[in-house]
């Protein structure tokens, strides 16, 4: 399926919110973009890892300050993950430390392409042109240098998707 055709560069973050997997990162380097026509989708449960082990979901909405292009959705079951990613352009994994990503192959299956911190697995199957955007590091700035490449491509975007070349990838 298409990723939608008007409107902003939908962009998924689909895990919990937790400081380790990056959440406080990608909500600043949004921030950092005032003017970038995208539109942010933080999809996960809550954990107490934000300041003084608080709420993170609580410190990150303070972190995105009533920005309209960040909307906060609670946890969904399993079976509505591929519905979810398929009403985005591209899944955003921007995790401190991870092994292997489930999440990345979540979205590679179902041939959208994922903007990603280099951390573990992720640098071999996040590949520029193929299969999406690796930022330099896991820094605000870097991720939104990466967010920037992937609103600015938002053509590229369309020909990934519709030649399946993210989901080539997953099949390797």
């Amino acid at each position: 399926e298409p990723p939608p055709v008007d409107g902003p560069l939908r962009l998924l973050y689909l895990n919990r919110l937790e400081r380790r997997k990056g959440v406080v990162e990608l909500v600043s380097a949004v921030r950092s973009l005032p003017e970038a026509e995208l539109a942010l989708t933080l999809v996960g449960r809550d954990t107490r890892t934000g300041p003084d082990g608080g709420s993170m979901r609580a410190h990150v909405e303070r972190l995105a300050a009533d920005d309209q292009r960040i909307e906060f959705v609670d946890q969904v079951p399993h079976s509505e993950v591929a519905r979810l990613i398929a009403g985005h352009h591209a899944v955003v994994v921007p995790t401190r430390w991870e092994t292997f990503s489930y999440v990345v192959r979540e979205a590679l299956a179902c041939n959208r392409p994922v903007v990603a911190t280099p951390a573990g697995g992720i640098v071999d199957v996040v590949r520029p042109g193929e299969s999406g955007w690796l930022a330099r590091s896991s820094s605000p700035d870097d991720l939104a240098a990466a967010l920037r490449e992937a609103v600015d491509s938002r053509a590229a975007i369309a020909e990934m998707v519709a030649e399946g070349r993210p989901r080539k990838v997953f099949e390797e």
